[in-house]
């Protein structure tokens, strides 16, 4: 709806933004956009994440190798990362249009150097167990931290917080012993920060924390040596993540 859009002021027009969330996969996915009204409807207008990346890359430099544009060849790093970071996860989830590009960090080495040491004792609440299962990344929009647990009897036992926030379990559909929470979406910048991951019983007694980060999952995947697919996305997922804090950084200063 129109009341949703942010309203932005350039010179003498007023511009209505609608915001529209892809995942990695979908960078190639055509996003089609009307307008729609009581009195009829608008133009159809389509456009994709990647038809505004090559916008970048295109019109960044001239054809001399000079910069064109300023903040468009500031971008370009982050821009050739995350096309290559979708393209890896598009090929690895197999959804979304297809497209190729190239990798930008070709024979570069992740430097991951988090450490994470995941909880073995489990704990309980009254007549009610609760163990660490594993954790994963959800890539959506933006990058979701999911962490698993194993319950015996009641989950109402037991409260759940990631970063200091509580969140609420969600059983898992096809192993019902089996819980799990996610984090709040976290940008790009932020995959290598740790958040404290917490659960408590609400009984009293003691509890299980850890710290973990997508960077902690990243590395662990990669040292696992899974196939090629899910390693490329892994990797890809890395290098995107540094060239958006460098990015993040450049634009502070």
């Amino acid at each position: 709806m129109v009341s949703d859009a942010d309203v932005e002021v350039i010179g003498d027009k007023t511009y209505h933004v609608f915001k529209c969330s892809v995942a990695p996969k979908e960078m190639a996915s055509t996003i089609y956009a009307q307008i729609v009204t009581s009195s009829g409807s608008g133009i159809r207008w389509s456009y994709s994440v990647k038809e505004y990346a090559d916008y970048i890359l295109d019109n960044a430099y001239a054809e001399d190798g000079t910069v064109k544009d300023e903040a468009l060849a500031e971008a370009v790093p982050v821009v050739r990362s995350m096309l290559w970071y979708g393209s890896c996860a598009q090929r690895s989830f197999g959804e979304g249009a297809a497209f190729d590009a190239a990798d930008p960090d070709e024979g570069s080495v992740p430097e991951i150097d988090t450490t994470v040491t995941y909880p073995e004792e489990a704990i309980t609440s009254g007549d009610s167990k609760l163990s660490y299962y594993g954790s994963s990344l959800i890539l959506r929009t933006q990058t979701v931290q999911r962490h698993y647990f194993k319950v015996d009897d009641d989950i109402d036992m037991f409260s759940f917080t990631i970063g200091g926030k509580e969140v609420t379990p969600v059983q898992h559909q096809d192993a019902p012993a089996y819980w799990y929470i996610d984090s709040a979406p976290l940008s790009a910048e932020d995959l290598g920060t740790q958040l404290t991951v917490t659960a408590d019983p609400k009984n009293g007694g003691d509890g299980m924390t850890f710290l973990f980060c997508p960077m902690d999952h990243v590395k662990t995947v990669l040292g696992m040596s899974p196939a090629p697919a899910e390693t490329a996305v892994c990797r890809a997922l890395y290098f995107y993540h540094k060239a958006v804090a460098a990015y993040a950084e450049l634009r502070r200063t």
